[in-house]
């Protein structure tokens, strides 16, 4: 299987690794990073969208500040099973939209155990056709939820999720 790992990455246009849609016709089935991006302000708009060839994401051992967007970061992978996005500071992202929409083979999902997403205005379609995620929980404990405005089908076609835990306190 092919791979891709790095650890310089210039933003190009609107996101990272090229314009939005980075990876979209790659035939990169892995993908994991170490180091330091960049400290620019940046979004991860549509990075990994469409991808279909992509099963993981590994961006444990990676540091990404700044991060203002991650819309439909990885929407429509078809063939993605694993994200571990412990190295991104949410803390900046207002917008968390069709992250994962439509990926419809994602079991796991790891953020790091203090994500902030206390500046968070939309999470809509967050998780929406994940199906499945059904089988795995989703610990969205650290989740900040007081600033989002829009949270409409965050989990549709997700039905039969059996654990989900969101705290609106944050």
């Amino acid at each position: 299987s092919d791979s891709f790992g790095y650890n310089v990455i210039t933003q190009g246009g609107d996101g990272l690794y090229s314009n939005n849609g980075g990876f979209k016709s790659s035939e990169v089935t892995s993908v994991s990073g170490y180091g330091l991006f960049s400290t620019k302000s940046m979004n991860l708009n549509s990075l990994f969208e469409e991808t279909s060839k992509l099963l993981t994401v590994d961006l444990s051992n990676v540091t990404i500040p700044n991060i203002i967007s991650s819309s439909q970061m990885f929407y429509n992978s078809a063939k993605l099973e694993s994200v571990d996005l412990t190295g991104i500071d949410f803390s900046n992202v207002g917008s968390l939209e069709w992250m994962f929409g439509n990926s419809p083979v994602l079991t796991t999902i790891t953020f790091g155990p203090d994500i902030d997403t206390s500046n968070a205005t939309d999470m809509s379609y967050m998780f929406s056709g994940c199906t499945a995620l059904n089988t795995e929980p989703v610990n969205l404990d650290k989740f900040s939820t007081s600033k989002v405005l829009d949270m409409s089908f965050m989990f549709a076609g997700t039905t039969d999720r059996k654990s989900t835990r969101l705290n609106s306190s944050h």
